[in-house]
C-alpha cells in the first residue's frame, strides 16, 4: 500500500516529507509522554522503591482540562490527597496503599506536607547527607 501511495504521489510525497516527518515525530512524542514512567532517579533515596505507581508525570486538573505535570513540581499534599482519593474507591490497589503511605512517611520526615515533591527529596536527600558527614 505505502509502495502504491508513493509511486502514484512520490512528486507530492517528497515536497512534503519534511512536515510529514514532523507529524510522525510528534505523534510518537505525544504516544511517549501519555504512558506513565516508572524511571528511577539513582541518588534519591530508596523511600519509593516498593511503589511502583509513582509515576515521572501526574495528571492535574487546570481550569477544566487536565495537563501532565512532572511529579517533582506537584506539592506533596496534592499527592497525598490524591492517593487517599484513590483510596476511597471500592477496591483499593496495594500500589495506591503502598503510594500513600510512603508520600506520609516523607511528609512526617520533612515536617511538612506544603513542599514540592522535588524539593522534598533534595531536602531529604541532603538531611541524609548532613547525618552521614
Amino acid at each position: 500500500m505505502i509502495a502504491a501511495l508513493q509511486k502514484a504521489h512520490g512528486p507530492l510525497i517528497r515536497a512534503t516529507r519534511n512536515e510529514l516527518e514532523n507529524v510522525g515525530l510528534r505523534k510518537v512524542i505525544s504516544e511517549v509522554a501519555a504512558r506513565k514512567s516508572k524511571v528511577r532517579v539513582s541518588n534519591h533515596p530508596d523511600l519509593f522503591d516498593n511503589t511502583p505507581k509513582l509515576a515521572q508525570l501526574v495528571s492535574v486538573k487546570v481550569g477544566g482540562k487536565f495537563k501532565r505535570i512532572l511529579r517533582e513540581d506537584v506539592e506533596l499534599r496534592f499527592l497525598i490527597m490524591k492517593y487517599e482519593h484513590a483510596l476511597e474507591g471500592k477496591a483499593p490497589k496495594i500500589d495506591d496503599v503502598n503510594t500513600l503511605a510512603a508520600l506520609m512517611k516523607l511528609a512526617d520526615k520533612i515536617g511538612t506536607r506544603d513542599i514540592s515533591f522535588g524539593d522534598a527529596i533534595r531536602k531529604l536527600s541532603s538531611d541524609a547527607r548532613s547525618r552521614e558527614l
